[in-house]
């Protein structure tokens, strides 16, 4: 349609069936979840290419990334060398188990590359939503626990369903970077 037609008929349409058109092309843009739906991107963390759609193929209006490449599927423990292979990360366990909506806490052990438990460590843990582009508003705290070189994460706040990475930043006692490793998880919902 030229653009003086378009003009015409857009003077000839009357108001309510304007405000009516208006209100569903609003209402089509809300459901379709723009906004921060996330979508297919690159991880750049993990040096792999688009990520799976989010959804996995569950119900409308429910997310299932259980079967996204990124998340870590194998039983507990979970290890994992160090991006600089100077730290091995070791996730003991996580409560609730698997990983749930709202706040988890998870038990991580940390051992040099010789296998020497790494005492006062200072951890900080980040989760984020790669596909969303934001993390949560609750900084997790790290704690000792009894045994050597294990600490524990609360509350990692995974406040909405889609994939999270926790990464993970190590430093020794002098500040001084040691290493740094993500896992991922996939909270249905």
């Amino acid at each position: 349609m030229e653009p003086s037609l378009l003009n015409q008929a857009l003077h000839d349409t009357p108001l309510a069936m304007r405000r009516c058109s208006a209100l569903v092309l609003l209402t089509i843009v809300a459901v379709s979840g723009v906004g921060c739906s996330g979508g297919a991107q690159e991880d750049e963390g993990r040096g792999q290419g688009p990520s799976a759609d989010s959804s996995g193929g569950a119900p409308a209006g429910e997310i299932s990334c259980g079967e996204d490449p990124r998340v870590d599927s194998k039983p507990l423990p979970l290890r994992r060398d160090g991006d600089r292979e100077s730290v091995e990360f070791e996730l003991l366990e996580t409560e609730p188990a698997p990983p749930a909506r709202g706040d988890n806490r998870l038990r991580l052990r940390l051992t040099s590359a010789g296998g020497e438990p790494l005492l006062d460590a200072a951890i900080r843990a980040v989760p984020t939503m790669p596909d969303h582009g934001h993390g949560t508003p609750i900084k997790p705290e790290v704690s000792a626990v009894d045994e050597l070189g294990t600490y524990d994460i609360e509350p990692l706040n995974l406040f909405m369903p889609g994939v999270w990475r926790i990464s993970f930043e190590v430093a020794n006692e002098s500040e001084s970077a040691l290493d740094s490793a993500a896992f991922w998880f996939c909270i249905a919902g």
